[in-house]
């Protein structure tokens, strides 16, 4: 049950919280409880919530710029449209929360938890979710333009139409995951695990592959030219009709791949 007396507190500004916080909860190690509270449309910039208990919160249209909620509990709370730009999630457990459209521009997610989470169209351009846990996550038309995913958990994650032009993804798991016309264009995914993925349309223009595994992955109709996949593994991959001009395959597993249709010009081997 969340605590009245720190929601009064909290009601009288980010500036008289910070402060009370810093005097009342920090020797204490009393853990901030706002649970299935409504703080929606709140200016909260630069707010401390540290390790707070926000499960089933209302942050909807809130305003957390540069807000620390650093190893805070987010289970199942609705922060659709909330501003969190720059915001600190690190740890953070966001399972099956609710964060469509909201802005999580250069916003620092590592390790957080994001599993079932529902971020479609959400902005996380430049963000960090280095090693985040986004299982089955909804990344529907997400924009990760520039966004650090490496050693990320993605499978079955639902990607499509996702702008990721320019991330990070080495080492990522996208195992099973849908990334129908996703744009990856000029993205690294060395030693990514892709077996299984739908990649259907998608723009992998001069993206960085090595060492990929693409087993059993379809690529129908993906955009490839002057991408790089040396070494990757491409093994019962479908590429039907797929753009390949000028893509650097060498030394890469291409057992039973299903070619047909494909633009083969000038494969470097």
């Amino acid at each position: 049950m969340a605590n009245h007396d720190m929601l009064a507190v909290l009601q009288q500004g980010v500036d008289t919280w910070n402060e009370w916080r810093q005097t009342h909860l920090i020797k204490s190690g009393v853990r901030p409880d706002f649970q299935e509270v409504d703080l929606s449309a709140m200016r909260l910039d630069g707010v401390v919530l540290h390790r707070a208990i926000l499960t089933q919160a209302n942050l909807h249209n809130a305003s957390l710029t540069q807000a620390d909620l650093g190893q805070a509990d987010l289970r199942r709370a609705v922060l659709t449209r909330a501003q969190l730009k720059a915001a600190n999630l690190e740890a953070a457990d966001l399972t099956a929360a609710s964060l469509q459209e909201a802005d999580l521009a250069s916003a620092n997610l590592a390790t957080a938890i994001l599993q079932q989470a529902d971020l479609a169209r959400v902005r996380l351009q430049q963000a960090t979710l280095t090693g985040a846990s986004l299982q089955a996550a909804n990344l529907q038309q997400a924009n990760l333009f520039r966004a650090d995913l490496s050693h990320s958990d993605l499978s079955g994650a639902d990607l499509r139409g996702a702008d990721l032009r320019g991330a990070d993804l080495s080492g990522a798991i996208l195992q099973g995951a849908n990334l129908y016309l996703a744009d990856l264009n000029q993205s690294t995914l060395t030693r990514a695990n892709l077996t299984g993925a739908n990649l259907c349309g998608a723009d992998l223009n001069h993206a960085q592959a090595d060492f990929a595994d693409l087993h059993g992955a379809n690529l129908t109709h993906a955009y490839l030219a002057s991408a790089t996949l040396r070494n990757a593994d491409l093994q019962w991959a479908v590429l039907h009709h797929a753009e390949l001009w000028q893509v650097d395959l060498k030394d890469a597993k291409l057992g039973d791949a299903d070619f047909r249709g494909a633009n083969l010009e000038r494969i470097r081997r």
